[in-house]
């Protein structure tokens, strides 16, 4: 026997089978693309004090993308959004520690770094997830009532 040989019903070896890599959908690279522009977006708001921008790219990925799983895309673009500028700006060289420490003490959090940086995540990941949802709900109702009035209007006429 050699290695390229299978027993009837075993199916063929590995050597045999070239392995077929399926194509990635040009779909997730859109998808991608676009969260990374949403980053983005988000981002250059922050820094001009818009914040609120936070909840409007989350309700726009809200309305894009017509799942469940928008709510999980819309949580990490607000968690990466609001999480990157301070990787950036300790990149560059800012003392963002001490900023942290200042603002936990004057919360009355103790002098912990890790405490404003996680209110600092969740707050974006909770404005991104909030206009999700808020955009998701709206749509949702809409749609229903547009449903019931067409079926209103399809009673009168006959």
């Amino acid at each position: 026997m050699t290695d390229n040989y299978a027993p009837p019903g075993k199916g063929p070896n590995k050597t045999q089978v070239k392995e077929k890599r399926r194509p990635v959908p040009a779909k997730r690279y859109l998808v991608i693309a676009l969260w990374l522009i949403a980053i983005a977006v988000v981002w250059i708001s922050n820094d001009h004090g818009m914040w609120i921008i936070t909840s409007v790219a989350g309700g726009f990925w809200g309305m894009i993308f017509k799942s469940k799983k928008s709510y999980l895309g819309a949580l990490c673009l607000g968690a990466l959004a609001w999480f990157l500028p301070l990787i950036w700006d300790t990149l560059l060289g800012l003392d963002i520690s001490k900023a942290g420490t200042v603002v936990a003490e004057l919360a009355g959090l103790g002098g912990s770094l890790l405490i404003p940086i996680l209110i600092t995540i969740i707050t974006g990941a909770l404005l991104s997830l909030a206009g999700a949802f808020l955009a998701r709900s709206i749509f949702m109702l809409s749609k229903s009532r547009l449903s019931l009035l067409a079926q209103a209007n399809r009673e009168q006429t006959e």
